[in-house]
């Protein structure tokens, strides 16, 4: 007999994300201030400080995957997932640069989260600094970092906001939501 998969998140991850976003507008915009290097508010600055290990621990599983984290056969992905290598060294090498510097940005904040001390080597602000004289290549996988970067936050927290801000129904309210579908 099959085993029955669960294709979400485990219910241990869904918790500390409901306990950590559920109403809190104030983290998910304080995140997204630190993620983008960009000034905390005092409130903002307190729910970041007040994160607990798991708490960032599930932060870097969204943004920073593995294929170490034990999920589902066939939900296995990680940072370099998706990585087109089909074109060949010369464009394939470019896009490489790119997760690097984004996986390297994005571990340089996590420490930050982690310690408490916000290490700057890596400057957001700095991928998209003009003038963009000089070397293309360099100029090309600064501005994709950035641009990477970008939605990558934006869409994981956007995603763990949902998660942490879901209904959440009792057996008896899911089976009255089924006869209800089942009979229109």
């Amino acid at each position: 007999m099959a085993e029955k998969r669960n294709l979400d998140r485990p219910e241990n991850d869904k918790g500390i994300i409901r306990a950590m976003f559920n109403d809190n507008e104030t983290l998910q915009r304080g995140l997204r201030q630190f993620f983008f290097q960009l000034p905390l508010t005092n409130e903002e600055e307190t729910a970041i400080k007040g994160l607990s290990a798991d708490q960032i621990e599930i932060l870097r599983k969204e943004m920073l995957p593995s294929i170490a984290d034990n999920r589902p056969v066939g939900m296995s992905n990680d940072v370099w997932s998706g990585l087109s290598a089909s074109d060949g060294v010369d464009a394939t090498y470019p896009r490489i640069l790119v997760r690097e510097l984004m996986v390297n940005y994005f571990e340089q904040q996590f420490m930050g989260l982690k310690t408490g001390v916000q290490v700057q080597n890596i400057v957001l602000a700095n991928l998209v600094k003009r003038p963009f004289t000089g070397e293309r290549l360099f100029h090309y996988v600064n501005i994709c970092a950035y641009l990477t970067i970008m939605a990558t936050v934006e869409l994981h927290l956007n995603s763990l906001w949902m998660v942490g801000n879901q209904e959440i129904k009792t057996p008896d309210e899911v089976m009255q939501s089924l006869r209800k579908d089942s009979s229109e």
